[in-house]
């Protein structure tokens, strides 16, 4: 979430839930975690490649803005609790 809101691509494992944070191929890569050789090929390629990195640290810091950030969260659990409200009533 930290690197999101700093616009940097993230490079993880497939462990402990980074799945519902990162958006592989879009804010950053998720490798199966025994293969490191993946996430080395991963970072291999961000480093090679400025532009991309520029690419998914700014779709990352989306994520962030619209996904995690304390505004935003608030409202979806507004309208999650309002929806559910509104149905038992």
């Amino acid at each position: 979430v930290e690197a999101g809101r700093a616009a940097l691509p993230v490079v993880t494992s497939a462990a402990g839930g980074t799945e519902e944070i990162i958006c592989h191929e879009k804010t950053g890569y998720i490798y199966p975690i025994n293969q490191p050789q993946a996430g080395l090929a991963y970072v291999k390629n961000l480093y090679e490649n400025p532009a991309l990195r520029t690419q998914l640290g700014k779709a990352g810091r989306e994520r962030y803005t619209s996904e995690f950030k304390a505004e935003g969260m608030g409202q979806k659990w507004a309208a999650f609790f309002d929806q559910h409200t509104q149905a038992s009533t």
